[in-house]
């Protein structure tokens, strides 16, 4: 099937109902902040892999100068003013692999959230379409019932006549009231579900149902798409759902895999460095220069089986997807 298979009708009107639904859809349009929501996130965690440098500068006071308790009376109790500034650089060494796994699950998750948006378009389409043939179709039904409905009174008014000549009898009159009122009755039946359909219609293109004008075009007269036989199986690659599906549970593999990595120790690297001086007149001299290096490894002794729940929701995750994706 084409990708804008729509158009295969034939209708002018029709194409447009579906742009304007394209455009104005607010389930569409929400699916579309979503994505733009999910690529920002795959940035903010790809961005975690890498370092992050900081420029810093600062001034403190402290007293006594020396440090606390380093005042041996309040004659040697003295403040001492600290001015610094520079760089400070700090990275997390991804030694199993954790940042990678955010980074994959963020991704997917981007993916999931672009087929989302053509999985609700998709059904948008279809629906829009279905809703307004249903609407072409209850004004065709409704103007032959009302053709049928005027022949009916015509047939009641002559009975009446009829009868009145003695050619017909109040049973043939009575009989024909009852068939008007029942023809009657489809009608105004008719009417109220063209109202809803149009309603519908107007919802899904994201108008109000006074300001949306349809002409109409016969069912009979518009082109009826010609469907092949004989779809390829790869046809379910091109089903923006379950390729959902699919990014998501990669998505929910990747989260359980940083999960596990996240109970193994963290090796962190850090750097500062610049200039620091008592005074601020000197702070550029070369013998204001400093630099910090340190690094740091740490490993969780406790903390309330925090962690391995965190491994049993992913677990859970991946499998409740695993079982949407099948």
């Amino acid at each position: 099937p084409k990708e804008q298979w729509w158009r295969d009708f034939g209708s002018d009107e029709l194409n447009d109902v579906v742009d304007t639904a394209l455009t104005n859809n607010f389930d569409l349009r929400v699916a579309v902040a979503r994505v733009a929501q999910t690529r920002a996130q795959a940035e903010i965690v790809r961005a975690a892999q890498l370092p992050t440098i900081d420029v810093m500068g600062g001034y403190k006071n402290q007293g006594p100068s020396q440090g606390v308790g380093y005042a041996n009376s309040t004659d040697t109790w003295n403040s001492q003013p600290v001015w610094q500034a520079g760089l400070m650089v700090n990275y997390e060494v991804d030694l199993w692999g954790k940042r990678g796994f955010n980074s994959k699950a963020a991704y997917s998750q981007a993916l999931a959230s672009q087929f989302n948006r053509e999985a609700v378009a998709l059904s948008l389409v279809g629906d829009v379409v279905t809703t307004y043939f249903q609407v072409m179709s209850l004004s065709e039904r409704i103007s032959i019932g009302e053709r049928n409905l005027e022949a009916i009174r015509n047939i009641g008014r002559g009975l009446m006549r009829r009868m009145e000549r003695g050619d017909a009898t109040m049973i043939d009159v009575s009989q024909q009231f009852i068939l008007q009122s029942n023809t009657d009755a489809q009608v105004t039946n008719l009417k109220l579900q063209r109202e809803r359909a149009f309603n519908r219609l107007a919802l899904l293109i994201g108008r109000t149902p006074s300001t949306l004008k349809l002409k109409g075009i016969s069912v009979e007269t518009a082109k009826t798409p010609v469907v092949a036989p004989g779809l390829p199986s790869d046809l379910l690659c091109r089903r923006p759902d379950i390729r959902r599906a699919e990014a998501a549970l990669e998505a929910a593999q990747a989260d359980l895999y940083a999960a596990r990595a996240n109970l193994l120790p963290s090796f962190g690297l850090s750097a500062q460095g610049g200039f620091g001086s008592f005074l601020l007149a000197t702070i550029t001299a070369p013998q204001s220069l400093f630099y910090i290096l340190s690094a740091n490894m740490v490993q969780n002794v406790f903390d309330g089986g925090k962690r391995k729940a965190e491994v049993k929701v992913a677990s859970a995750k991946n499998v409740e997807l695993l079982e949407a994706y099948a």
